[in-house]
């Protein structure tokens, strides 16, 4: 057999980090889905946890636009016409809100801790998304927050760039690579918006690496 020992030591590691697109699974939706996503899925946990059916417990608590699997088709509305997509984004929100007061009205509200929970969810995307005026109309903000969430179904997808001209909606795998023997010494995942740095300095830290460059 050939002598196989020496391939590792105590010598300088000669790495090169390589950085590549991880699209994620989950669903990517605008805004106005976004919420009505979260919303649906909440009115169907609470009809699991009463033995009910959705479309029952949606039209009991004021919210029947979520009885339609496209919230914008339930919504029937010129989405060219900027009016009428501020109405619409009142409706999803009242709806939220009236699905909220609902649940909190039930005897059983102490069962719906999980339920809470996803309509959370539906309020960190209204925090991310929506501002409102002096009168309380609220409207979609302006550009994109740095950590809006994308997706309901995968809580840590993100919208980020691999370059200038290439987006990605989910994850940045990093793969750090010894030059010498070719074999791979670690690997990272990271959201699509963090910035590729905040893999390298971890990389450096374990493994005592003081330069590195792209492969």
């Amino acid at each position: 057999m050939p002598n196989t020992h020496g391939g590792f030591g105590s010598s300088q590691l000669k790495a090169a980090l390589d950085s590549s697109p991880l699209w994620g699974a989950g669903k990517v939706e605008d805004t106005y889905n976004l919420l009505g996503h979260d919303e649906r899925k909440a009115v169907s946990m609470i009809a699991a946890v009463q033995g009910r059916e959705p479309a029952e417990i949606a039209l009991e608590a004021g919210a029947p636009i979520l009885n339609s699997s496209s919230l914008k088709t339930a919504l029937d509305l010129n989405w060219d016409n900027p009016v009428e997509r501020q109405n619409a984004l009142l409706i999803i929100l009242s709806s939220l809100d009236s699905v909220e007061e609902w649940m909190q009205s039930q005897s059983d509200c102490d069962e719906f801790e999980v339920v809470q929970e996803t309509l959370d969810v539906a309020r960190v995307i209204e925090s991310q998304n929506v501002t409102f005026d002096s009168q309380g109309v609220p409207s979609l903000s302006k550009g994109v927050a740095s950590y809006r969430r994308i997706s309901i179904e995968d809580p840590d997808m993100r919208h980020g760039r691999k370059s200038r001209s290439k987006k990605i909606d989910g994850y940045k795998r990093h793969v750090l690579k010894d030059l010498e023997s070719g074999v791979v010494c670690a690997v990272a995942l990271t959201r699509a918006n963090t910035p590729e740095s905040a893999a390298t300095i971890d990389y450096r830290t374990r493994l005592k690496i003081s330069k590195y460059s792209p492969i």
